[in-house]
C-alpha cells in the first residue's frame, strides 16, 4: 500500500506542476461591441498619417492625397466614436478635428501639386492626431 501511495501522490504532484502554471492565466474577455477600440483605431489614424508624411518626405505629392484621403475616413471614423462613447467634450475632440482639417488642407496642396505645403500640412495633421491619440489613453 505504501508504494501505491507514493505513486498517487507523485502524480498529483505532477499534474499540480503541469497546471499551475495555466492556473494565473485568465482568457481576455470578448469585445462584447463586435468593434475595434476608440485607442486602436486612433492608432491606426496616426500610422496613416505617418504614411502620409513618409511618402511625402521622399517626393510623392500623389501619395500624401491617397494616404491623406485614407486618414480623412479614419479620422471621421475615431471622431465619431469618441464623441459617442466619451462625450462631445472629450478633450481629445479638438486635435482629433484639427488632424482632419489638416489632412484636408495637405490634400488640396497636394493636389494643386504644392509638395512643400501638402506636407508642411500632413505633418501638423500627424502632429494633431498623435495629440488626440494621446488623449484618448488612460491617465
Amino acid at each position: 500500500m505504501g508504494r501505491n501511495k507514493r505513486i498517487f501522490y507523485g502524480l498529483v504532484t505532477l499534474g499540480l506542476l503541469l497546471l499551475a502554471p495555466l492556473a494565473g492565466s485568465q482568457p481576455e474577455p470578448p469585445n462584447t461591441e463586435g468593434s475595434t477600440s476608440v485607442q486602436s483605431m486612433a492608432d491606426e489614424m496616426v500610422r496613416r498619417g505617418e504614411k502620409m508624411v513618409r511618402h511625402g518626405s521622399e517626393g510623392h505629392t500623389e501619395e500624401i492625397v491617397d494616404y491623406g484621403k485614407e486618414m480623412v475616413a479614419q479620422t471621421q471614423e475615431v471622431l465619431g466614436k469618441v464623441q459617442k462613447e466619451r462625450g462631445p467634450k472629450h478633450p481629445a475632440i479638438a486635435h482629433i478635428r484639427k488632424a482632419l482639417q489638416s489632412t484636408r488642407l495637405a490634400i488640396k496642396r497636394g493636389e494643386d501639386g504644392n509638395l512643400s505645403l501638402a506636407l508642411q500640412a500632413a505633418r501638423e495633421a500627424v502632429h494633431h492626431a498623435r495629440l488626440g491619440r494621446d488623449a484618448l489613453s488612460p491617465p
